[in-house]
């Protein structure tokens, strides 16, 4: 069925959302700050991508900002639109780094709340930013955009409720479609996707999009239990969905564990000036590996990878791990978790080394 925001997609689908939402904010007579963002009687203006500098002189792009009627300079929320991706703590601290909007609320709108991993949860609870979803993918939460459209009252404005309605019927589409990536205690790889898209007849997807969307998915489950069973703290990032192959990595000081495709992968970053001790660190590291077994332990493979020394920085790959080989999502978390603990106390134990990198 034809829906005018399938055909919006292929453009900034980010500055669409926003854009839609700064309509749901102008119009005053549905109270949309009120019953979304729990602000009352907000009379004021809103704007789009506002662009301010940080403390440290980097212009931020604000998505959707609100403003008091009578002073533009004076903030009352902010809303970064992550519906693509999830943020990092470092896209939020330059968020925080920005004077102007000290005393506004601060509003992290993400896709799904199943997808926000535990470094950026509780870099929000300290820096007081509130979470709010397009979509719940848990029953137990009825607090999500999409549902606040279904309750919202009809606009009398036929054009602009037209609007309202067609998106509202878009986002409806977009959660039946991807419902399985969340409520499936499959462990699913590219293939599975894959073969549910194509048997489901889901043209208005691209794979590499959800299988993003899975992988921040299984990033956020695997940084909760990370977070409960080692004392390190992580961080995480991601690669915004823009490479062929999505990556999402998990961060200790150069310590890197990646979901990367279809691969678990461990390894390490450096400095290409430091390539002799980081050629030395390698060496040391697969011999500790091959040593404690946990490569067999869980079907691993060594990757042979080469130290190169002809840019400023890189990342190599030591081990890697086929998704394929699990089939329960809650058992991929345990063991990957396992695996993380063991990877990274090898790594912790060479300080000599990764202190020089």
């Amino acid at each position: 069925m034809f829906n005018i925001f399938n055909v919006l997609s292929v453009a900034d689908k980010e500055l669409v959302h926003s854009s839609i939402i700064k309509l749901l904010i102008d119009e005053k007579e549905l109270n949309f700050t009120k019953n979304f963002l729990d602000i009352n009687a907000f009379f004021g203006n809103s704007k789009l991508e506002d662009v301010k500098k940080n403390s440290i002189g980097k212009s931020i792009r604000l998505d959707v900002v609100g403003f008091d009627e009578t002073n533009e300079n004076n903030y009352v929320f902010i809303i970064e639109n992550k519906f693509k991706s999830t943020p990092t703590t470092i896209q939020l601290k330059e968020y925080d780094a920005i004077n102007e909007i000290n005393g506004a609320k601060k509003f992290l709108l993400v896709f799904s709340k199943e997808q926000v991993p535990s470094d950026v949860l509780q870099h929000c609870e300290d820096n007081h930013w509130t979470i709010k979803s397009y979509f719940n993918f848990e029953s137990s939460r009825k607090d999500s955009l999409l549902e606040l459209l279904q309750e919202m009252p009809k606009l009398e404005d036929l054009k602009k409720q037209y609007l309202i309605t067609e998106y509202l019927e878009y986002l409806l589409s977009i959660k039946e479609d991807l419902n399985f990536l969340f409520n499936n205690n499959k462990m699913l790889n590219s293939s599975d996707i894959e073969k549910y898209l194509k048997e489901n007849s889901i043209q208005s997807l691209k794979l590499r999009e959800v299988k993003f969307r899975y992988l921040i998915h299984i990033q956020a489950l695997l940084s909760k239990k990370i977070t409960n069973l080692v004392i390190w703290k992580v961080v995480t990032s991601n690669d915004g969905g823009s490479r062929p192959v999505p990556s999402v990595p998990f961060w200790k000081g150069n310590f890197m564990y990646t979901i990367d495709g279809d691969s678990l992968k461990i390894g390490f970053s450096y400095n290409h000036s430091r390539a002799e001790i980081a050629e030395q660190l390698k060496n040391v590291l697969l011999k500790k590996i091959n040593d404690s077994g946990i490569i067999n332990t869980f079907g691993g493979k060594q990757i042979k990878n080469t130290i190169k020394n002809d840019k400023i920085s890189s990342v190599i790959s030591l081990v890697s791990y086929d998704i394929k080989n699990w089939y329960d999502k809650p058992q991929f978390i345990e063991d990957a978790t396992v695996i993380f603990n063991a990877y990274y106390k090898i790594f912790h134990e060479q300080q000599n080394l990764i202190t020089q990198l």
